[in-house]
């Protein structure tokens, strides 16, 4: 998640959902660049263990008389990692509350000394 908060007084103005951000999104800015200020929330896989699936997958099975390759589907049994994303920051159970939607990040402002979510409320 990537958060664009005001430097003035902690708002959040703008987000950026997500666990992992493209280039295009890193390059992304809300607001005035001299009254913002962008903070991103990496998140990081946690791997649960494997499992064994079976899916259909195409396998090669010759070619036709004009040299065009044939297919057939076929199940194939493979091993997977099963995993989820946890916040990799200090505030990890309250991202994993905003992200559920237990709670809206619109409840939160930003303290600009330790970069970390308060309640507005609180911050009065």
């Amino acid at each position: 998640m990537i958060l664009f908060v005001n430097k003035a007084d902690g708002k959040i103005i703008g987000t950026i959902d997500g666990r992992v951000h493209s280039e295009a999104h890193l390059k992304m800015w809300i607001g005035d660049r001299d009254k913002t200020e962008r903070i991103i929330i990496s998140w990081k896989p946690i791997i649960d263990g494997q499992e064994e699936v079976e899916q259909e997958v195409l396998q090669k099975v010759g070619k036709d008389e004009s040299g065009q390759e044939l297919f057939k589907k076929v199940k194939a049994k493979g091993m997977v990692e099963k995993k989820h994303w946890e916040p990799d920051c200090g505030q990890k159970d309250l991202m994993m509350d905003i992200d559920r939607r237990r709670k809206k990040i619109t409840d939160f402002k930003i303290d600009l000394k330790t970069k970390r979510l308060i309640p507005i409320e609180m911050s009065k």
